[in-house]
């Protein structure tokens, strides 16, 4: 997932966002720690939450963590990103 993350958000977004999630993952602190506590690999955390903001940019209200995952797993990062509710491009435009 990082590596398509790559080339849509930038590997700099996706190698600073990965950086706080390692980061996070440190403290013994829950506040600050937030979901890192789950069981997911750090770059596939940072990926997620790019994909947040970016949805929140796009429509103006936020999207959970799990209809993230549920969205990705069911379409695929590459077609999720294209979908005009995440801020992309509408995946038939895209193809015409």
């Amino acid at each position: 997932m990082a590596e398509k993350a790559r080339g849509l958000f930038g590997a700099q977004a996706v190698e600073t966002a990965q950086q706080d999630v390692i980061d996070r993952s440190k403290t013994r602190d829950p506040a600050k720690r937030g979901w890192v506590a789950m069981t997911v690999r750090a770059s596939d955390i940072a990926v997620i939450e790019l994909i947040r903001a970016r949805f929140l940019a796009a429509t103006g209200r936020p999207i959970s963590k799990p209809e993230v995952m549920s969205a990705a797993i069911a379409e695929g990062l590459h077609i999720l990103l294209k979908r005009e509710d995440f801020g992309g491009e509408a995946a038939d435009r895209d193809q015409s």
